[in-house]
């Protein structure tokens, strides 16, 4: 940090009048986006996956940032362009003093750190997050990236530039709007028409929010064109106060405007507290923050008002100049600790810790790099400093992706490199008459010519046990469909899913189910066994019939063992029905344990605790067997009683660890390691059983 101390000076200032009040609300905003990152366990004994953060709904201090940042930017440019003093080279150059020098001290900081912790394909992900954020271009790579078997999303350390991309493309659109809505406008009523031409912009960007929230979530989440509204509603309250100034004050005088503040801070709050990821955001659940902080902004920015004047208070103001950094510093910070513990929860103490460091680097960074570069930079100094910060992080991440990742730490075993190559199993695809939406994948003998004709239907589970099936079966002319993809229990007409505040997994697997069953009734006679297998325990939490808000796990195995006899029901009763139970779910990631110091050190790498797995599978697994005692043509598998002990249960078969991720199997299994798997769960003797009718 050497180099703060020798930049040129320049003259003159910002010429930007600050109001207090609006860092108090940075700080309304930055505080839940922190302690919400942090899923503090404060209302929860559970510890884990199950535990209740405080602050459920902390995401939508994002939302206030969005808010804060339209009317800010909106007010500095309208207020230029009607002076005839706008300059876009002035603009571009305050959002650089503003924005790159603590981004790139964080951006080559995460990447040093990376060099240490992370392994070579880790490393090179963290590479391409970096080289995104500096295209602007990071909310596009983690709309692509966050996906079913991408790394869990707290082990992505640049994962929150997400939101500075919006802002940041916010910034490259914003200001040519402006400018030419001003210069094509009418003179007398350009106001007029920019206030409807801004209310229709924002009426326009709700509804594809709206629209993106139930279609398309994740879209919906992460692009400009949904979020837009929020950054919107700021700018035209911007416009409103700078162009109808006498009548925002009339309008929001004495009582009206304390009133105005307190229903503001209510609607920014309350969802804080009421949300949580499962909720359908942003769409109407963002309503409440976005004008709630609208109603703050404008009641602030009048005189005389005594609630307003709480968010003044010196240490909110504090902590709202340090917010920028701390944004960027808290969430790497949490994501190295999460990797570094292999684990996404965060014990309580480990929380608090983590947020107490993250504001004391905040504070080193809004001192040492923020201030003296945003005040005492000279502008050629910001633009050289801009370009060649911006080349040379760029020229590290390409240079990482091109060696393929650069890592202090021991290579993993090539087995185990990545979830990619741990997932790798080759299987023949092709299309099937009847089933006209994909191609399926068929393994073992042809489909047409086999003496027995199998379907295995389900989730990502019926994948990892596809290549034990393929074992069991070798040598025994069987042919294998494999249906993926599809939730047996899950037909979107009496069991739907809510997840991440959507349905459309729910609508996609309904159709998928709709199109499985209706092929089997078609061609029972060509199956001579159904195979199901799923994540039950993982859906439990998330199933609902008619009102999503009624969810719980109880009634979540409810709904799973009625969305299965409903599909048994349906079914040819004389054709043999096979379920798989789930693997002992380990729930954190142990692909680390293939190393010597990781194995001494975590005692999960020497077997998963017995009485950790059965309260998990347990009351999923019981609620199967009866299940399986109301159908004389179906048997199960559990494989938790096949594969544990009464102590612990393996997590590593030969000698190479056993999952490839939080829930899921490996797919390139050695031959040997498949014998070794297939006896003990006696998978063939099982499968060869029923198809003989011996259910």
């Amino acid at each position: 940090m050497i180099w703060v101390f020798y930049i040129p000076r320049h003259c003159g200032s910002l010429n930007m009048k600050y109001r207090p009040d609006i860092d108090g609300l940075r700080a309304i905003a930055i505080i839940p986006v922190v302690v919400f990152h942090a899923s503090l366990p404060v209302f929860s004994s559970n510890v884990g996956e199950d535990a209740v953060g405080f602050l459920s709904g902390g995401f939508v201090g994002v939302d206030i940032f969005f808010v804060i940042s339209g009317f800010l930017i909106t007010s500095l440019i309208w207020q230029e362009v009607t002076a005839g003093t706008f300059s876009f080279l002035r603009f571009y150059e305050r959002r650089a003093r503003r924005l790159l020098p603590a981004l790139y001290a964080m951006m080559l900081t995460s990447l040093g750190l990376g060099v240490c912790l992370l392994y070579a394909d880790e490393m090179k992900a963290l590479a391409a997050s970096v080289f995104s954020a500096l295209c602007f271009a990071a909310n596009i790579h983690f709309f692509m990236e966050v996906n079913y078997f991408a790394s869990s999303v707290e082990f992505m350390p640049m994962l929150h530039n997400w939101s500075l991309a919006v802002e940041e493309q916010f910034y490259v659109l914003w200001p040519f709007v402006l400018f030419a809505g001003w210069s094509l406008t009418h003179k007398f009523k350009r106001r007029r028409l920019a206030f409807w031409a801004g209310g229709a912009l924002i009426l326009l960007s709700f509804g594809a929010s709206v629209w993106g929230v139930l279609s398309a979530p994740s879209a919906g989440f992460y692009f400009l064109p949904f979020r837009l509204w929020e950054l919107a509603v700021g700018g035209l309250l911007a416009f409103v106060m700078i162009e109808y100034e006498e009548a925002v004050t009339t309008s929001i005088s004495g009582w009206r405007g304390e009133l105005s503040f307190w229903v503001g801070c209510v609607g920014m709050c309350l969802p804080m507290f009421v949300l949580d990821h499962t909720s359908s955001f942003p769409g109407f659940h963002a309503l409440p923050v976005v004008f709630g902080a609208v109603l703050v902004l404008a009641s602030g920015g009048q005189p005389g008002h005594r609630s307003s004047r709480l968010l003044t208070v010196g240490p909110l103001v504090w902590i709202g100049k340090i917010s920028y950094s701390l944004y960027l510093i808290h969430w790497p910070l949490f994501s190295f600790f999460r990797i570094y513990r292999q684990r996404t929860y965060l014990l309580l103490w480990e929380g608090l810790s983590l947020i107490c460091l993250s504001i004391v680097l905040a504070v080193c960074s809004y001192h040492l790099i923020e201030n003296p570069v945003r005040y005492r930079a000279s502008r050629s100094f910001v633009f050289h400093f801009a370009a060649s910060g911006g080349v040379l992080l760029m020229l590290l991440s390409v240079g990482v992706l091109y060696a393929g990742g650069v890592s202090l730490r021991k290579p993993m075993p090539t087995y185990a490199r990545s979830h990619k190559v741990m997932w790798r199993w080759p299987c023949q695809e092709r299309l099937v008459k009847g089933l006209a939406s994909q191609k399926v994948c068929i393994f073992g003998e042809s489909w047409e010519t086999a003496k027995k004709r199998i379907v295995l239907w389900g989730d990502s589970h019926a994948e990892h046990y596809a290549p034990l099936v393929k074992r069991a079966l070798a040598g025994r002319d069987m042919s294998v469909l494999l249906w993926k993809r599809s939730p047996p229990h899950i037909d979107h007409i009496g069991v739907k899913r809510w997840l991440k505040g959507s349905l459309a997994f729910s609508q996609a697997a309904g159709k998928r189910h709709e199109e499985m069953l209706r092929w089997l009734r078609t061609h029972h006679r060509k199956v001579d066994m159904l195979l199901l297998a799923g994540a039950w325990t993982g859906y439990v939490k998330d199933l609902f019939v008619h009102n999503w808000r009624k969810r719980s796990r109880e009634r979540g195995r409810f709904l799973t063992m009625k969305g299965l006899s409903t599909l048994i029901g349906k079914l040819d009763a004389k054709l043999p029905v096979f379920i798989f139970a789930e693997i002992p779910r380990p729930n954190v990631r142990l692909v680390r344990c293939v190393f010597e110091d990781v194995r001494r050190s975590n005692p999960l790498c020497k077997g998963l605790p017995r009485a950790r797995i059965d309260r998990w599978h347990q009351p999923m697994n019981a609620a199967l067997q009866r299940l399986v005692m109301r159908f004389k043509n179906v048997r199960m598998l559990n494989a938790v009683e096949k594969l544990c002990s009464k102590q612990r249960c393996p997590v590593f078969v030969r000698g190479r660890i056993l999952y490839s991720d939080a829930n899921h199997l490996r797919r390139n299994f050695r031959k040997d390691e498949l014998d070794v798997l297939v006896g003990k769960l006696g998978l063939r003797e099982m499968l060869l059983q029923v198809l003989k009718g011996g259910v």
